[in-house]
């Protein structure tokens, strides 16, 4: 991969972009394994032409730096960062979780948005975590505690002191939420499944490999908004026009706004792009009424 530098960010940041220190660790890391086949193939098998510039890397550079944290504290009898692998399927699957606590907490920290918590779980999330459960499972010999809940700790980067206490809005620029754990049976089978899937996409072609679903593109259907005339904010918004027609009907003053779908990692996020069919064609592909 080629990554660029054209909005001049001081050297000693784009060096240490550069020198990322990730190493690879058996056929495929857990955060890979829940994530779609055909971006990481794409993204491997044409990392040589892929370009993206610095800045594109800020915020996970930020989120690496947290881990820092657990270099300066006193884990005690807890574990933080412990290289974990497991064989399925012939293939080796890792990860490296942030912490488990003496308790038997797995807890993942993250530097997210405000945003992302007031949406609620993120099944990217969750998947992640049960897939750590999973491989603290497979090395108790190694490991002897027994995994009894999920966390995510949430750095929040974006967060705002004078919105502080406005709704659900958080307190401070910290949370914690709990994630479902799920039982040992569909652990098992989740990772099966999401192996066997990542090995069938080894020896597709790039125009064959399994599309990504709506969630993994994280796709925003095409609304229509019914509005005041001269609002801004909608009075609702409806998933068809046929819908909006049918709200308003019968009253004055309302006016119908269209407000066209998006596949958001596709079009902003995902350096496969240039080397998909599938995200291209649902770009060009105009919107239907």
């Amino acid at each position: 991969m080629k990554i660029t530098n054209n909005y001049d960010l001081p050297a000693p940041l784009v060096s240490a972009i550069l020198n990322d220190t990730y190493e690879k660790v058996g056929n495929i890391s857990v955060t890979r394994l829940i994530g779609a086949p055909r971006k990481y193939q794409l993204e491997k098998r044409h990392d040589a032409e892929v370009t993206q510039d610095a800045t594109d890397f800020l915020w996970s550079l930020l989120g690496q730096s947290v881990h820092q944290i657990f270099e300066r504290s006193d884990p005690g009898s807890s574990f933080a960062e412990v290289r974990l692998i497991a064989k399925v399927s012939g293939w080796i699957v890792s990860g490296k979780p942030d912490l488990l606590t003496a308790e038997g907490i797995i807890q993942d920290w993250k530097v997210t948005s405000v945003y992302s918590f007031l949406l609620g779980d993120k099944p990217e999330w969750e998947a992640q975590l049960n897939c750590y459960a999973w491989l603290f499972g497979q090395n108790r010999d190694k490991i002897d505690i027994d995994v009894k809940g999920l966390q995510i700790v949430g750095i929040l980067r974006d967060w705002m002191q004078s919105k502080a206490g406005e709704g659900n809005y958080p307190l401070v620029p910290f949370l914690l939420k709990d994630i479902p754990l799920w039982s040992k049976e569909t652990q098992q089978r989740y990772v099966e499944e999401r192996v066997a899937i990542h090995q069938f996409a080894v020896d597709e072609l790039d125009s064959d490999l399994p599309e990504c679903t709506d969630e993994e593109r994280w796709a925003h259907p095409t609304t229509w908004a019914v509005k005041k005339k001269g609002n801004k904010k909608a009075a609702r918004v409806l998933a068809s026009k046929a819908e909006a027609v049918t709200w308003i009907a019968g009253a004055s003053g309302f006016e119908i706004e269209k407000r066209p779908g998006r596949n958001v990692r596709c079009e902003e996020y995902c350096a496969a792009l240039p080397f998909c069919n599938q995200g291209k064609a649902l770009i060009e592909m105009p919107s239907t009424e």
